[in-house]
């Protein structure tokens, strides 16, 4: 399990790098779509991070199940992530500091729950296709309950924590 977790954490750090690199300059108008969550109270947005983010976790675990939907998923969350790094650093003129503010506090925990998502249906792929279909769901059913408490608390510190951070920051 462990080189399938680096496989996973290279190809997102790879995919942060080339959003860091070569932006998607489209991302602004993706962001003013998130942006509708910022007006919900604090107990709803929560829970809409915390599901959106669990619809991503549950797509890379299925998607890395056949590889490849998997690992551009993957690919595509880092580099938005990268995108987005970007353009609130050069084209908002956001400091860095504030933008390391605004992403790693819950960015952490999100980031390495999906990485483990990813690596979970890599594994599950492995075991189905060596005939061990009952360990596999019995790793991919311990596996997945991680990833749900991992992106709870994450939900939880983007929405209390982060804001905190990010304010202080300036």
């Amino acid at each position: 399990m462990p080189m399938l977790v680096a496989a996973a954490a290279t190809i997102y750090i790879a995919s942060i790098i080339a959003g860091l690199v070569l932006p998607y300059k489209d991302v602004l108008n993706l962001l003013a779509s998130v942006r509708s969550i910022t007006v919900l109270p604090d107990p709803a947005r929560a829970a809409t991070i915390f599901l959106n983010n669990i619809a991503v976790a549950g797509l890379l675990f299925l998607g890395f199940t056949v590889l490849l939907p998997g690992a551009y998923l993957l690919a595509m969350n880092g580099y938005i992530v990268g995108s987005v790094a970007y353009y609130a650093a050069t084209v908002s003129g956001v400091p860095a500091a504030k933008v390391a503010a605004l992403i790693l506090p819950h960015g952490i925990i999100e980031s390495a729950a999906h990485i483990y998502a990813a690596a979970l249906g890599m594994q599950t792929t492995i075991l189905l296709t060596q005939g061990r279909a009952r360990e596999a769901a019995e790793r991919g059913l311990q596996g997945i309950t991680l990833v749900v408490y991992l992106l709870l608390v994450a939900a939880i510190v983007e929405t209390y924590i982060t804001p905190v951070i990010a304010a202080a920051v300036g």
